[in-house]
């Protein structure tokens, strides 16, 4: 991870200031996943920091992976009665969505 933009910031923060997981696809080893598995792998914690009312979501990566992350998100809020898609608009407008591709 000391190889990733922004690791040593990131790595400033406890888990509990900060929730931060890492899935790598293009790993050169068999330790690949992405970034929506991760997400349903931890949907719990998922559902837990969505009804923070000062929680917010940032999505690094190549273009493209946002549209992985919104079907698992959808799935995740589904199982408690969100509706995601109308959920992550007021994030956004609120500034708690952020999205940084390349």
């Amino acid at each position: 991870m000391e190889d990733l933009p922004f690791s040593q910031t990131v790595q400033k923060y406890t888990q509990s200031e900060f929730r931060r997981e890492l899935a790598v696809s293009r790993a050169v080893s068999g330790d690949r996943q992405y970034v929506q598995d991760r997400l349903r792998l931890c949907a719990p914690e998922i559902l837990l920091l969505l009804r923070r009312p000062k929680s917010h979501i940032y999505i690094c990566g190549l273009k493209g992976l946002e549209e992985g992350v919104d079907e698992a998100l959808i799935d995740i809020a589904r199982t408690h009665g969100i509706n995601w898609l109308a959920f992550k608009s007021e994030m956004h407008v609120a500034g708690r969505y952020h999205v940084e591709v390349y």
